[in-house]
């Protein structure tokens, strides 16, 4: 410890000239110095990101009726009794750090980078019916032997056969993606890629 006081050293610092220091108080400051140099921080301050957050507590989050969302608090008791003073407004089910961390991010961290969500059955609802239908269609010739080497015949193109684009039915659609979602969990489940 230093036996510079405080005082002394704010006195110094306001007239130099006048209150000299002696030779040894000149060494315990270049000491004090030297070691404040040397000396490793105790800590650094900076702004903790939301993707840090650990789980260490329940949030509660307080809505509006408009929607807004007007604050996450850690004590539902307290956001409720906020809230229950302000007529028309309510408490969310409470919130995990994990799922807020999850919202902020956005994709959950679960599903590989590789994969893609797709829905388990295909209705109208979700979109699916509207998107695929028409979009698959089923390739069949039929057979004129008597066009056949008939440069001439304006239904085919001289090769005895008509080639005819059928629509893929909607029920034919669906029962192929359920076979094939139930593929794929089926080789999940086992282990498979």
């Amino acid at each position: 410890m230093t036996t510079i006081t405080k005082e002394r050293i704010e006195l110094f610092i306001k007239s130099p000239l006048e209150n000299g220091l002696t030779r040894g108080e000149q060494m315990e400051l270049a000491r004090i110095a030297l070691a404040s140099l040397e000396a490793e921080p105790v800590s650094q301050t900076y702004e903790l990101p939301q993707t840090q957050f650990e789980q260490v507590a329940d949030l509660y989050e307080m809505q509006f009726d408009d929607g807004r969302t007007c604050a996450f608090h850690t004590d539902g008791a307290k956001a409720a009794q906020w809230l229950l003073a302000c007529d028309g407004n309510k408490v969310q089910e409470y919130v995990r750090l994990e799922r807020y961390h999850e919202a902020l991010i956005g994709n959950s961290p679960v599903i590989p980078d590789d994969w893609v969500m797709v829905p388990k059955k295909l209705t109208a609802e979700n979109g699916a019916k509207s998107l695929l239908s028409g979009e698959f269609l089923e390739t069949t010739f039929i057979s004129f032997p008597e066009c056949l080497a008939d440069e001439e015949c304006e239904s085919c193109d001289g090769s005895g056969r008509i080639k005819i684009e059928v629509p893929v039915s909607w029920t034919t659609i669906k029962a192929i993606w359920n076979k094939g979602v139930e593929h794929f969990r089926s080789s999940t489940a086992t282990g498979g890629n």
